[in-house]
């Protein structure tokens, strides 16, 4: 289970500030075909913590096996190349939008984690009290 003070910590390691109520978990689901059984999709989920700072936007990676931030997989985008930030309400999640000047990321957000409390109300108060990240449409 991952806690946030393991996220203060991992951020603290690498020289970027730490702000608090600004850590969410999102996954990207791989595109699903026919030619793929639903088990191998599943196989290829990507987990990742991400944590909205005041120089800019965390990705950490969540390590498959263990289920712990992994130490080698890391990125940041610091706030010169972020465009835009933006949540898109789904029925069962939000779906994050980050624009880059260089590229778009796109990551899905569930409402709940289960074994993580820090994540329902990190998200609301980054969806509902924060225009910055919030765009509704």
């Amino acid at each position: 289970m991952i806690k946030e003070s393991d996220i203060q910590n991992y951020l603290y390691a690498r020289n970027i500030p730490y702000t608090d109520h600004a850590s969410i978990y999102a996954v990207i689901l791989p595109k699903y075909s026919f030619m793929r059984t639903m088990m191998a999709t599943m196989l290829e989920v990507q987990h990742f913590v991400i944590h909205f700072g005041r120089t800019g936007i965390s990705v950490i990676v969540v390590n498959d096996l263990t289920g712990r931030l992994d130490p080698y997989g890391f990125l940041f985008f610091p706030g010169e190349r972020i465009q835009s930030v933006q949540f898109f309400r789904r029925v069962t999640h939000f779906q994050l939008v980050i624009r880059l000047t260089d590229g778009v990321r796109v990551y899905r957000v569930n409402k709940r984690m289960m074994m993580l409390p820090w994540h329902k109300s990190n998200l609301k108060a980054l969806t509902y009290k924060s225009p910055v990240y919030y765009n509704q449409c």
